[in-house]
């Protein structure tokens, strides 16, 4: 199975945001940064979207209710 990446780039602040469906060594990442002639100065942790399964009302999991 393949992992679908996305890539956004705002030139006046120089930040890039890359978006993946599966989780990503950041040592790749960082490696690939470098291989376009750029450098990460301060890696941003991997933020991660929960979806609510069913029943959990409110809540994020449910556990709490």
């Amino acid at each position: 199975m393949s992992t679908s990446t996305s890539t956004e780039v705002d030139l006046a602040s120089g930040r890039v945001t890359v978006s993946a469906d599966a989780a990503l060594d950041d040592a790749a990442v960082t490696a690939a940064v470098g291989e376009a002639g750029y450098e990460v100065v301060a890696p941003v942790p991997t933020e991660v979207e929960v979806e609510a399964g069913a029943g959990a009302g409110a809540s994020c999991c449910g556990s709490c209710h």
